[in-house]
C-alpha cells in the first residue's frame, strides 16, 4: 500500500507526466502518451470522487 501522501498526489503526478511528455518528447506517439496520462489521472480522481461519496452518504445514513 502506498503511503497516503504520495496516493493522494498520484492523479496529478499522472498530469504533470503528461504535459511533460508533451513537452519534451519528438515521436508523434507523444500525443498517445500523454491522453494516456491525462486518462488514468482522470479515472483515478473520478473513481475516488465516486467512492469517497458513496462512502459518505453511507456514514450519514447510519448516524441518523
Amino acid at each position: 500500500m502506498l503511503p497516503k501522501p504520495v496516493y493522494e498526489v498520484l492523479p496529478f503526478v499522472y498530469f504533470a507526466l503528461a504535459v511533460l511528455v508533451l513537452l519534451t518528447m519528438e515521436s508523434s506517439a507523444r500525443y498517445l502518451s500523454a491522453l494516456s496520462l491525462l486518462a488514468a489521472g482522470i479515472v483515478v480522481l473520478y473513481q475516488r470522487r465516486r467512492n469517497r461519496h458513496k462512502h459518505a452518504a453511507r456514514q450519514r445514513h447510519f448516524h441518523m
